[in-house]
């Protein structure tokens, strides 16, 4: 196993402010990335297509990811569904595509009752972060169930028109809900974009290790491991 040590650049702070926001990093973190984006994006959209316009599976999967080639993955227009289904001409079933994906990706069942517990205790503004767009994270947290946990969803392709996030997006949350960075707690499984950036601006930042590579101080490796990481910085407040 890969140790994490604290990095010196990055010290944990002794004591902390109350911890008000916690924000979650959502692709790969909540449910398997690459499970749920190839359903979504190679499965669904073309049967889509195929109910749409009478033709095969297969002759409509080529027909859609020819046409996916015609934007640039580096273009935030290619991340959000609605792109598609207007150059596509697809005007699709949300009910029943909601209904294919469930159950038919790898979700990560530690996330739901880790997120109920801290929206239950009423103490913590809860954020979502996406690289995605907000209406492709509507899917996800609704394919969840988990789409009234959350008093913010930040999308790096909406909100910043970037395809992935950076310092903006953190500085947002301190804007949006007027904290100190020392009031805020996020986890994501992407060392640079959720451990390193929120760290350099001094934000309580946990790695998302599932694959359990990797240990130390400021690492994690499922949820039920974070909601203790919570509690640690919280009960060094209710100390002071």
């Amino acid at each position: 196993m890969l140790i994490f040590p604290a990095n010196p650049k990055y010290p944990i702070r002794h004591p902390s402010p109350m911890i008000k926001v916690i924000s979650f990093d959502v692709d790969g973190s909540f449910v398997d990335k690459s499970s749920f984006e190839d359903l979504f994006w190679y499965e669904e959209l073309p049967a889509i297509y195929s109910r749409e316009f009478k033709l095969s599976q297969e002759k409509s999967k080529a027909a859609v990811q020819s046409a996916y080639k015609e934007i640039s993955l580096f273009d935030p227009e290619w991340h959000k569904p609605e792109t598609w289904f207007k150059r596509l001409k697809l005007d699709p079933d949300e009910e029943k595509l909601l209904k294919d994906l469930k159950g038919n990706y790898m979700e990560h069942r530690d996330v739901r009752p880790a997120i109920e517990h801290l929206y239950s205790t009423h103490r913590y503004k809860l954020v979502a972060i996406t690289n995605s767009s907000r209406s492709y994270l509507r899917y996800k947290l609704k394919t969840l169930d988990m789409q009234g946990f959350f008093s913010k969803i930040i999308s790096a392709v909406d909100d910043f028109d970037k395809v992935k996030k950076d310092a903006g997006v953190f500085q947002d949350i301190f804007t949006s809900f007027g904290v100190t960075p020392d009031e805020v707690m996020h986890v994501g499984d992407d060392i640079y974009m959720d451990f390193d950036v929120p760290s350099t601006m001094k934000i309580h930042s946990y790695l998302l290790d599932r694959r359990m590579k990797k240990s130390g101080t400021r690492v994690v490796h499922d949820m039920t491991e974070f909601l203790q990481k919570v509690k640690e910085i919280d009960a060094r407040f209710v100390k002071m």
